[in-house]
């Protein structure tokens, strides 16, 4: 069994791969007819408004994180994602093949590219906050050895600050993802100290 004072190697930089059914059981009633769904055949993700997100082939292959097709021609599927893409109890088993202590755990980046790209500022949050709870509870099984982080809404400041104290103080993530600035502009736009004075005015915890 490990623990954090005998970890001996650690993925800084590892994958999950969302569930099919992420957004469908955890958005809201009223946000799910527009919410990202399987894309037909389950070759990735469909978003209103947007081009497709296809799997990453090496959910299933480990030939490359950005490629969606298979050295046989045939695009990656949800059925063929490796169990510890999106099952805990697999991702420890795989650790353990592979000698690991722990992983850092981060999403797709393509998915996310195109959720952030959204307009409606409702449904990006409520994407936000399905993933953090299921990366969260994904990290449940194991927080020595399953370290997920948590993303971050560039939809306000105060959107962003809100989630952040969430993901800290009540699903007990350890750290965070922010791909954009959390106004969703500058980095110098005096808008967003709501956010980078979170832990001095608000409180974090000390993981």
């Amino acid at each position: 069994m490990t623990d954090s004072n005998t970890y001996g190697l650690i993925s800084a930089e590892s994958h999950v791969v969302e569930p099919p059914d992420l957004f469908s059981s955890r958005l809201p009633a009223g946000l799910k007819h527009s919410a990202p769904k399987p894309a037909p055949g389950g070759t990735g993700w469909e978003i209103k408004g947007l081009e497709p997100v296809s799997l990453p082939a090496s959910a299933s292959t480990g030939s490359g994180y950005r490629h969606a097709v298979r050295s046989n021609g045939k695009p990656v599927t949800f059925d063929d994602v490796l169990p510890g893409a999106f099952d805990p109890a697999e991702r420890l088993k795989a650790q353990d093949s592979d000698s690991v202590d722990a992983e850092v755990l981060y999403p797709t980046s393509d998915l996310w590219d195109s959720i952030k790209a959204l307009e409606d500022r409702e449904l990006k949050l409520a994407c936000v906050r399905a993933y953090n709870d299921w990366i969260a509870e994904f990290s449940k099984h194991d927080p020595n050895r399953l370290i997920g982080l948590a993303k971050m809404p560039a939809t306000t400041p105060e959107d962003a600050r809100d989630e952040l104290l969430r993901c800290a103080n009540e699903l007990n993530l350890r750290g965070a993802i922010l791909d954009a600035w959390p106004g969703g502009g500058a980095a110098t736009d005096p808008d967003n100290d709501v956010f980078w004075n979170a832990g001095l005015v608000d409180g974090l915890p000390e993981h």
